[in-house]
């Protein structure tokens, strides 16, 4: 499941005894001070009740003019920031998003995107794609892991 807003441990203690055994929590909370984003506090809490965290990295990507190399390559190099601030480990995959209904026309300047992504983490942290143009047909965004939401 992913979540726009912080839980505390009786909330992921809550989701943990529903069934669940991770949840998405988006970064930025470092470098942008979102509301919706991930604090030290709060992962700690996630990790006391027994839950995984998924990292997503999402700060506009609502329409095909988001999406170019020099766009991902900035968007990796904060998540980076934030990676580190919560202290997750080289390797952890971070899941960058496309948050609208993508037309097959918009496809490859999503490509270009997750290209700049790859680029600007370096491989220090591992590329993952979520969102729906996952649905699409063909997509081929050469990431280590996908998630469609």
């Amino acid at each position: 499941m992913d979540c726009a807003t912080r839980l505390t441990y009786q909330t992921a203690a809550a989701v943990k005894t529903a069934g669940i055994r991770a949840v998405g929590r988006y970064l930025g909370y470092k470098t942008e001070g979102w509301g919706k984003s991930i604090t030290l506090d709060e992962l700690g809490a996630i990790h006391t009740a027994g839950l995984s965290v998924v990292l997503i990295w999402e700060s506009d990507p609502t329409s095909v003019g988001y999406f170019n190399s020099a766009k991902g390559v900035a968007d990796a190099k904060q998540a980076i920031t934030e990676a580190e601030y919560l202290g997750a480990p080289n390797g952890t995959d971070l899941y960058f998003t496309v948050d609208y209904d993508a037309l097959s026309s918009d496809m490859a300047a999503i490509v270009e995107y997750f290209s700049g992504v790859r680029e600007g983490l370096a491989e220090q942290y591992m590329v993952g794609a979520y969102g729906s143009v996952l649905r699409r047909p063909n997509t081929k965004l050469e990431v280590h892991r996908l998630l469609w939401a």
